[in-house]
C-alpha cells in the first residue's frame, strides 16, 4: 500500500487537530444534537432555503431542470439492483502464475439506484408530479434492498460513497411524502448499511476501502455525517444516527482542516496529483459546507479560507493545449495517469462553480480566476454526481473574470505550493509555453518516490515522470511507475536494500524484484532549502538525502531554469558508502540520439536537448525500446495488453500520447566514489531547433559552473562544490548570488 506517513509537521499538527477535538467533544457533541435542524429537508437545503431553490431550476436553470427530468423519465420502473453475486470478485491469475490478492481484485460493482433516486426525488419537489414520487420511493427502496443484500454477502458496492450520500439526500427530500412505515422501512436499514461499510466493523470486504484524513475522502468514511444527518431525531435509529453524526462530524472537520493547511496561502489540497485534487477530492470539502449550512444554519467557508485558493492551484497544472478543449493537458506526477497526461473537465464547471459560490467574497481574486478558467470550457454544464449543485450554485452572479492576456502572459514564471512540496515553472500559459514542474518535499499522499525529480513541456512532452497506474492490475505500478526509477531523478545503489511498498500486486516467490534499484525509500521526505522566480530565471535548491535512508550522506539538486527554455541542473550526491553506484536520470518518451555528450530527443512537435558536463567521461547507457521500456535490474514490467490496446487506440484518435516514457539515460562516473556531482543543462524547443545553447564548462577550486550563450544574451551559472549550498548567476553582466531563502507568494498573480 501507499506510505502515508505524514511529515513531522503534519504528524504534530494531526496530534494538536485531535487533542484539541477531544477537549472540545463533550460540548461539540452537545451542540451537534440539539442544533441540529429539527424538520425534514435538510441535507442541501430547508424549508427556508427550498423557495430559492425551486424558484432557480423553474427560472435561470429551467435548462439543467429539462435535463433532470428528461433523465428521470428514462430510468426504469422497475429497477432491480443487478449483479450482486460471489462472481462480481475476479482474482486474476498473472504470467508469473500468481494471483491478485483480493484487495487488489478486479471488481464488477452492482447495479444499484442511489444517484437515480435523489434525481426523481427533486423531479418530485420541482414539478410536484406524484409519477416522480413514485420513481423514487422504488428506486430508494431497491437500493436499499440491494445494499442489505450486498452486505449481507461481503460484496463491495462501488468504491465510492457519492451513490449512497445521494440515497440518503432522497431520503430525506421526500420524507414528508413517505409513511410512518415506509420511512422505517428505508432509514433503518440503510443507515446500518452506513455502519457495517466501516472499517472498524470489520466486515473486511474486498476492494470496500476506508477514507483518512490526509486523502480524497470519498470512500465509505464521509457516510457517517450524511447518514447522521438523514436520520437523526426521527425516532427509528436514534442511537445509531447519533453516533454516526458525532463521528461524521469530527472527521469531517479534521479532513476540512487538514485540507486549510495543505492549502497554505498559495493553493491546492492534499496531494500534487491534480487528476485527485481537481477530480473527486473537493467534493468531500463542498458537501460538507452544503450540509451544514443545510441542518446548521452556518456558512463554515470562513473557517477554511485557504481552500479557496484552489483555482490557483488549477491554473497552475494546466498546461496549456487549445487543440482539445474537454481535456486539461497536465505534466503527469505522481499518480497521475501517463496514456494522455490529461484528464476530461467535465468536473471543472461544477468545482468551479462551488468555488465561486463559497469564497467569492473571501477569495476574489481566485474567484476572478475560476471565472476565467470557466470560460475555457466546451459546455458550461453540471453533470449528476450531485444532482442539487446547479440549483444552488449555478445561478450565483458571475464575478468578473482576469482577462486571457493578463493570465497568458503573467509576470510571475514560477509558483511554490510550500505545502505540498511543487514549484510550478513556465515561460507564459499559451500553448506554445514551455512548462515545468519540480518535487521536493511537501505532503505524500498521491505522491511517488520522486523527491528531486522534474518534468518538461515544450510542444509535447519532453522530460517525462514515466511508467502508469494502468488498472492497478499489473506489476508495473508496484515495481516500476512509483520507483524511482521511473522519474528524472537519482539513483543510490545499496545491494540488499528492499523496495518500497506502494499499491499493487507484487510477487510472492521472486525476492530479487523486492531488492530496491537505488531508489528512495521515503515519499516526500525531502527539504525545500530555496526558491526564487524573477523575470530572468527561477531558481530551485532542494536537500533529498533523508529520501534515501542511511545510504545517502548527501541529495542537493540545484535546479535553474533560465526563461524561457534553458533548465541548468546540478546535483551534490555523497553516500554512505563509496562503492555504492549513483545514476542521474533522464526519461524520454522516443529513443535519444546521442552525439558525443549531448542527448537529442523529439516528442511530437518538440524536441530536447541534454548536454552533460559533469561527471567527466561519463558513462552514460540507454535503456529501452521493445522490451526494455521498464526495465528494471534484468527484466520488464510491461502493462497489462489490453490496457495497453486501449491507450493507444486513444492516442491514435487523439494524435496526442501515450506518454509512458519508452527511454531512458543512466548517467554515471567512470569510477565510483562517495561523491558524485552531476551538471546537466537542458535546451528545448520545436524540431527545428538544430542544435542546444551553446556552453562551456567552468570550474575553480571551490565551485562548479557552466557559461551559455542563450539567444545572444551571456548566462554564467556557478555552483558551490562543497560546504553553503548556493552560488551565482551572471546575466549580460549583472551578477547575483542564488538565493538561499524561500521566497514569499501569496495571491493568485504576485
Amino acid at each position: 500500500m501507499i506510505n502515508r506517513r505524514p511529515t513531522i509537521f503534519v504528524t504534530v499538527f494531526i496530534v494538536i487537530l485531535m487533542c484539541a477535538g477531544f477537549s472540545s467533544h463533550a460540548q461539540t457533541e452537545d451542540q451537534l444534537l440539539k442544533m441540529i435542524r429539527k424538520e425534514h429537508p435538510r441535507m442541501f437545503f430547508n424549508s427556508d432555503t427550498w423557495p430559492k431553490v425551486k424558484e432557480n431550476a423553474l427560472g435561470p436553470m429551467k435548462t439543467e431542470l429539462k435535463h433532470l427530468l428528461d433523465t428521470v423519465d428514462r430510468i426504469t420502473d422497475e429497477p432491480h439492483c443487478s449483479g450482486i453475486s460471489p462472481e462480481c470478485l475476479k482474482w486474476g491469475q498473472q504470467p508469473d502464475g500468481t494471483y491478485i490478492p483480493k484487495n487488489d481484485a478486479v471488481v464488477t460493482y452492482p447495479k444499484e439506484f442511489g444517484t437515480e433516486s435523489a434525481l426523481a426525488a427533486l423531479a418530485w419537489r420541482f414539478t410536484g408530479e406524484e409519477k416522480y414520487l413514485t420513481k423514487a420511493k422504488k428506486l430508494l427502496k431497491e437500493s436499499v434492498r440491494g445494499y442489505t443484500e450486498a452486505t449481507d454477502m461481503r460484496l463491495p458496492i462501488s468504491w465510492f460513497a457519492m451513490p449512497r450520500i445521494n440515497a440518503l439526500c432522497a431520503y430525506d427530500w421526500i420524507f414528508e411524502a413517505l409513511t410512518d412505515e415506509e420511512r422505517r422501512e428505508i432509514i433503518v436499514p440503510l443507515v446500518h448499511h452506513c455502519t457495517l461499510v466501516q472499517p472498524e466493523a470489520g466486515l473486511d470486504i474486498p476492494r470496500q476501502p476506508d477514507s483518512d484524513v490526509y486523502d480524497g475522502f470519498y470512500n465509505m468514511t464521509p457516510l457517517l455525517w450524511y447518514s447522521g444527518i438523514a436520520a437523526y431525531g426521527d425516532g427509528y435509529c436514534d442511537d445509531e444516527a447519533r453516533r454516526q453524526l458525532i463521528d461524521g462530524y469530527q472527521r469531517h472537520k479534521e479532513v476540512m482542516e487538514y485540507r486549510e493547511a495543505s492549502a497554505g496561502d498559495d493553493g491546492g489540497l492534499n496531494s500534487c496529483a491534480i487528476n485527485y485534487t481537481f477530480g473527486r477530492y473537493p467534493w468531500a470539502h463542498f458537501n460538507f459546507m452544503y450540509t451544514y449550512l443545510s441542518a446548521y444554519g452556518e456558512n463554515i467557508a470562513s473557517r477554511y479560507p485557504n481552500i479557496g485558493l484552489m483555482p490557483n492551484f488549477l491554473w497552475w497544472n494546466w498546461v496549456r493545449d487549445d487543440s482539445d478543449r474537454n481535456n486539461m493537458r497536465y505534466l503527469g506526477v505522481g499518480d497521475n495517469y501517463h496514456g494522455q497526461n490529461s484528464m476530461d473537465v467535465h468536473l471543472f464547471y461544477a468545482h468551479l462553480r462551488n468555488y465561486i459560490h463559497f469564497y467569492k467574497e473571501m477569495q476574489p481574486e481566485a474567484c476572478a480566476l475560476a471565472e476565467t478558467l470557466c470560460g475555457m470550457l466546451p459546455e458550461k454544464a453540471f453533470d449528476f454526481e450531485f444532482p442539487i449543485y446547479p440549483y444552488i450554485a449555478g445561478v450565483d452572479g458571475q464575478v468578473e473574470p482576469i482577462s486571457m492576456e493578463v493570465l497568458e502572459h503573467s509576470k510571475i514564471h514560477a509558483r511554490y505550493f510550500e505545502e505540498l512540496g511543487m514549484v510550478s515553472m513556465r515561460s507564459g500559459w499559451t500553448d506554445d509555453a514551455t512548462n515545468c514542474i519540480f518535487l521536493g518535499g511537501g505532503r505524500a499522499m498521491h505522491r511517488h518516490y520522486d523527491s528531486n525529480s522534474f518534468a518538461i513541456y515544450k510542444h509535447d512532452h519532453l522530460a517525462l515522470d514515466t511508467g502508469c497506474r494502468a488498472d492497478g492490475t499489473d506489476m508495473n505500478v508496484t515495481y516500476y511507475y512509483c520507483q524511482t526509477v521511473a522519474h528524472n531523478a537519482v539513483l543510490i545503489h545499496k545491494p540488499g536494500e528492499r523496495r518500497p511498498g506502494h499499491f499493487g500486486p507484487t510477487f510472492t516467490d521472486d525476492q530479487t524484484a523486492e531488492e530496491n534499484y537505488g531508489g528512495q525509500i521515503e515519499e516526500a521526505a525531502a527539504t525545500m532549502l530555496a526558491f526564487e522566480t524573477n523575470d530572468d530565471y527561477s531558481y530551485v535548491a532542494c536537500d533529498a538525502a533523508a529520501s534515501y535512508g542511511d545510504k545517502c550522506r548527501e541529495a542537493v539538486r540545484q535546479f535553474v531554469y533560465l526563461t524561457p527554455d534553458c533548465f541548468v541542473v546540478y546535483d551534490r550526491v555523497a553516500s554512505s558508502d563509496p562503492s555504492n553506484r549513483k545514476q542521474w536520470l533522464l526519461h524520454t518518451e522516443n529513443e535519444p540520439l546521442y552525439r558525443g555528450n549531448t542527448l537529442m530527443a523529439d516528442c511530437g512537435k518538440g524536441r530536447l536537448f541534454c548536454e552533460t558536463l559533469l561527471p567527466e567521461k561519463p558513462v552514460i547507457e540507454k535503456i529501452g525500446g521493445e522490451g526494455k521500456e521498464y526495465w528494471v535490474r534484468d527484466r520488464n514490467y510491461p502493462f497489462d495488453p489490453a490496457f495497453l490496446a486501449n491507450e493507444q487506440r486513444m492516442a491514435e484518435k487523439s494524435g496526442r500520447g501515450t506518454y509512458f516514457g519508452r527511454w531512458r539515460v543512466e548517467i554515471s562516473k567512470p569510477q565510483e566514489s562517495s561523491e558524485a556531482r552531476f551538471l546537466n543543462v537542458i535546451s528545448v524547443g520545436d524540431t527545428s531547433m538544430a542544435k542546444p545553447f551553446k556552453t562551456k564548462r567552468l570550474k575553480d577550486k571551490d565551485r562548479d559552473g557552466v557559461q551559455l550563450i542563450i539567444n545572444g544574451s551571456k548566462v554564467t551559472v556557478w555552483f558551490n562544490r562543497h560546504g553553503n549550498v548556493g552560488g551565482e548567476i551572471t546575466i549580460n553582466g549583472s551578477t547575483r548570488p542564488l538565493s538561499d531563502k524561500i521566497q514569499s507568494q501569496e495571491g493568485v498573480l504576485y
